[in-house]
């Protein structure tokens, strides 16, 4: 959403409200990358311009017999060279589409229809692959390419974060800081939180780990909002309220929960949700469920440990895609149901 609007209004202070049509231009709107940038260039303008994505990588792979990793820099700018000089030029849209959809039925991963694919004549790694013999065990294969590289295990980190629950005129608010607009999550809202060092053996001593931390970066945040809540034995106002981890691409993150409240009058609550400058500031609503629901699935983990539901917290990929179903089966009708008898009159009403 944060690119959505400065995308727009990057095309509406710098292109004169119309969408560019080069690649060049279109690569310099915020949150376009090179990929779609060339996407909307060759099929929505008819430029010259190649795509490269994981079908299109296969593809030029197999035909080529690229060896290497694929993701290296070296190989990333191969692919796009071999992208860009074989795309059509009178209908380069309808190649590049064609070129995806080739590596996404065709020329997939584990069992390539090589019998199928218009290019089978000049893919390299086919004809590799026949002069060895399909009888023969242990030969090379079409599907030795592109290289599979073994993934990197991803690094174990620990942070410690605050649900700080802002209450002015008997409404509470979450109290959240921008992440910075590079990196991880750039420009992402999050609750105040603090890298944690490693267990050691005196893990049962107090405070916490990270917990002095973490309030040394609350008091930063609302002495900067004029107020005095964490000074002296401000440690004790918190409350830990379990864990959970989310895994990145390359971090397994655990976090440590801690929460507090803290009641303001409404002159204090109006500094802290105009805080500008390196501690940026916002306030959500508690019993906001749009706003909860705008927030990353970090902060929505945490949220569910404050509320109570920290057994929620580390939500599987398989039940969660069988909460998603059942959610939506209260308000989405099936097709039967959408065509069927009376449904016209169920949508009049």
């Amino acid at each position: 959403a944060r690119f959505l609007l400065e995308g727009a209004r990057h095309v509406r202070d710098k292109c004169g409200g119309r969408m560019p049509g080069e690649v060049e231009e279109l690569h310099k709107i915020p949150g376009i990358g090179m990929y779609t940038a060339s996407a909307i260039a060759s099929i929505a303008f008819g430029r010259r311009a190649g795509v490269v994505d994981g079908n299109v990588i296969r593809v030029l792979s197999r035909l080529r017999a690229l060896a290497g990793d694929p993701r290296a820099p070296a190989n990333t700018k191969l692919h796009w060279r071999l992208s860009n000089s074989v795309v059509d030029a009178d209908r380069p849209g309808c190649f590049n589409q064609a070129l995806m959809e080739l590596g996404a039925t065709v020329c997939t991963p584990k069992a390539p229809k090589c019998g199928e694919c218009p290019a089978r004549a000049q893919c390299l790694a086919l004809r590799r692959q026949e002069e060895w013999g399909a009888d023969s065990e242990g030969g090379p294969s079409v599907t030795d390419f592109p290289e599979k590289v073994k993934k990197k295990p991803p690094r174990m980190e620990t942070i410690r974060c605050c649900v700080l629950v802002v209450t002015s005129e008997g409404r509470g608010h979450f109290l959240l800081i921008k992440r910075p607009d590079k990196g991880l999550l750039a420009g992402l809202w999050e609750f105040p939180n603090v890298p944690v060092g490693a267990k050691t053996e005196e893990e049962g001593s107090k405070p916490p780990r990270g917990r002095e931390e973490l309030v040394g970066l609350l008091g930063e945040i609302l002495e900067g909002g004029s107020l005095e809540a964490f000074t002296g034995k401000g440690a004790q106002k918190l409350k830990e309220v379990g864990s959970f981890e989310h895994v990145f691409s390359h971090i397994k993150q655990t976090t440590i929960v801690d929460m507090c409240s803290l009641q303001v009058d409404a002159k204090a609550f109006g500094t802290l949700s105009e805080m500008q400058g390196p501690r940026e500031t916002r306030l959500v609503p508690v019993d906001s469920k749009e706003g909860v629901a705008s927030l990353s699935t970090g902060v929505r983990k945490a949220i569910r440990l404050y509320s109570g539901l920290g057994k929620k917290a580390s939500v599987s990929r398989k039940n969660k895609k069988k909460e998603g179903k059942a959610e939506a089966g209260k308000s989405q009708r099936r097709l039967d149901q959408f065509f069927g008898k009376g449904a016209r009159v169920k949508d009049e009403e």
